[in-house]
C-alpha cells in the first residue's frame, strides 16, 4: 500500500472512531431521532464507503507489484535529488573552501601568482588574482591594503556614502532632507487632504570620473623577494591618504584639484554651523556646542566629528580652574569623544600655528557624512610595467583607482569658522 493511501485508511479509520464515539454519546442521551443523529449516520455511512473501497483496491491482484514498481520510481527520483542536493553542497563548500579569506591554500596560491606578476607583468598567469578591463589586477580583498590604512589615514572616504560603479561613467547620487517628512491622517468619515508627498528628489550628475594613480619602481631582483607584503604595506597608505584629500578638499595629495568632483570637495560644500568670538580666543567647549546644536538632532545621533591632529591636541590641553579636562579627556585615551559622538582625524582640515588659526579657516566639522556626501571609489588595481626601464632592470608598478563624488543633503553636516579678527 502507498503511503498516501495508507495514510488517508487511517485517517478515515479514526475519523469513524470518533463518529462511533458521537453516536454512542447521543444513543445515551435518547437524542438518536434528532437531526443531528441522521447527519452523523451519513457521514458513518460515507467513512465505512471509503474504507471498504480501499481495503478492496488494496486487495486486488497486480496491485502490489504495481505498487512496488511506483515506489521504486519515487525512491530513484528520490536518489536522484538527494545526489543533486549533496552534490550542489559539496560544491558550495569547495567553493567557500576556495573563497575563503582565511584558506592558507588559497591565499599562499594568491600570494604567487601576485609575486608572478609582480616580477613577470604577464596578467594572463593570474589565475586567483581578478583581471580588469584594462588589464590591470584587481588586488585581492584578503591583502586589505587600503580598507586597514583607510581606518587611520582616510577615515572620511568610509564615512562618506560610497556607491559603487566600475567602468568610469558617470553616476547618479539620489538626494533628499528627509527630516520634516512624516505621514498624514486620512479620516474614514470625510473628505481629508491627500497623503504628504516627499519633497522634491533629484539627481546630481557629475561630469565623469578621476583617476588617481600612483607609481612605485622596484628592481627586478627585489621581484625575486618577497615583494608583496612590501608594496601591500606601501601601496595602503598612499591611497588611504590620496582619497581622503580627494573626498575632503577635492585634491590630489600634490595638491592638484580633481577634475570631475565639486570644487573644493566636502569641506567646501558644508555650511557653517557656528563662528568663533575671535581669532585669538580659538575654539572653546561653547564654540563645539553650538555647532552641534546648529544640526537637526537625526543627524546628530548618527554624527561624527572630523579635525586634524593638531585641534585635537589643542582641545585635548584645555583644562578648567581645576586642571581638569574641558571634555573629560582620559589620559589613556585622548579625545575620541565629543558629546557621545567619535571623532576622527583627517590632515586636510586646517591646523592652528602656535594655537593660532587663519581667520575664517574651517578646522572642525560635524555631521552625518554618509547623508551629505557620496563618492564613487573603484577597487584598486595595479599594472605591471616590465620594459619602461628593463634597461636598468627595473619595474615599474601603477596603482590606481576611479573616482567620482557628490554633495547630496548639505544641511547633513557643519562646519566651525574661525571668526575674521
Amino acid at each position: 500500500m502507498s503511503k498516501q493511501l495508507q495514510h488517508r485508511l487511517e485517517t478515515l479509520k479514526s475519523e469513524r472512531s470518533k463518529a462511533l464515539n458521537v453516536k454512542a454519546s447521543l444513543v445515551l442521551a435518547g437524542k438518536e431521532a434528532t437531526q443531528e443523529a441522521r447527519d452523523l449516520e451519513a457521514n458513518l455511512a460515507t467513512i465505512n464507503g471509503d474504507i471498504a473501497l480501499i481495503e478492496k483496491l488494496t486487495s486486488m491482484p497486480g496491485y502490489a507489484a504495481l505498487q512496488e514498481q511506483q515506489e521504486a520510481q519515487e525512491r530513484s527520483v528520490q536518489n536522484v535529488a538527494t545526489a543533486q542536493q549533496v552534490t550542489a553542497q559539496v560544491v558550495e563548500g569547495v567553493a567557500n573552501v576556495i573563497t575563503d579569506s582565511k584558506s592558507g591554500e588559497r591565499r599562499q596560491r594568491m600570494e604567487s601568482q601576485l609575486r608572478s606578476y609582480l616580477k613577470h607583468g604577464n596578467p594572463k598567469e593570474l589565475r586567483d588574482v581578478a583581471v580588469s578591463v584594462d588589464n590591470g589586477a584587481l588586488l585581492p580583498q584578503e591583502f586589505a591594503i587600503v580598507a586597514e590604512a583607510t581606518k587611520y589615514v582616510g577615515r572620511i572616504a568610509q564615512e562618506v556614502y560610497q556607491y559603487n560603479a566600475e567602468g568610469g561613467r558617470a553616476v547618479k547620487f539620489p538626494v533628499s532632507d528627509d527630516t520634516v517628512n512624516g505621514m498624514t491622517v486620512i479620516a474614514e468619515t470625510s473628505t481629508s487632504v491627500p497623503a504628504e508627498a516627499d519633497p522634491t528628489v533629484f539627481s546630481v550628475t557629475q561630469a565623469g570620473a578621476d583617476d588617481l594613480v600612483g607609481r612605485v619602481d622596484y628592481s627586478k631582483q627585489f621581484a625575486a623577494d618577497s615583494i608583496a607584503g612590501y608594496l601591500q604595506r606601501l601601496i595602503g597608505p598612499r591611497v588611504a591618504r590620496t582619497l581622503s584629500s580627494a573626498v575632503m578638499v577635492g585634491k590630489d595629495t600634490a595638491g592638484n584639484a580633481l577634475v570631475a568632483v565639486p570644487a573644493g570637495g566636502y569641506l567646501a560644500g558644508i555650511p557653517v554651523g557656528a563662528t568663533t568670538g575671535t581669532i585669538a580666543a580659538g575654539i572653546g567647549i561653547a564654540d563645539l556646542e553650538n555647532l552641534f546644536s546648529s544640526l537637526d538632532y537625526s543627524y546628530q545621533v548618527s554624527g561624527s566629528w572630523f579635525m586634524h591632529q593638531k585641534t585635537r591636541d589643542l582641545l585635548q590641553s584645555q583644562k578648567d580652574s581645576t586642571g581638569r579636562s574641558l571634555y573629560g579627556v582620559s589620559a589613556q585615551e585622548g579625545l575620541v569623544n565629543l558629546f557621545s559622538r567619535p571623532v576622527y582625524i583627517d590632515s586636510n582640515l586646517p591646523a592652528p600655528s602656535a594655537g593660532v588659526y587663519a581667520a575664517s579657516a574651517t578646522p572642525v566639522i560635524f555631521g552625518d557624512h554618509s547623508k551629505a556626501f557620496g563618492a564613487s571609489i573603484s577597487d584598486t588595481r595595479v599594472k605591471v610595467l616590465t620594459e619602461t626601464h628593463a634597461d636598468i632592470l627595473v619595474n615599474t608598478l601603477l596603482f590606481y583607482v576611479r573616482f567620482q563624488s557628490a554633495k547630496l543633503v548639505q544641511a547633513a553636516s557643519a562646519k566651525l569658522k574661525i571668526a575674521t579678527s
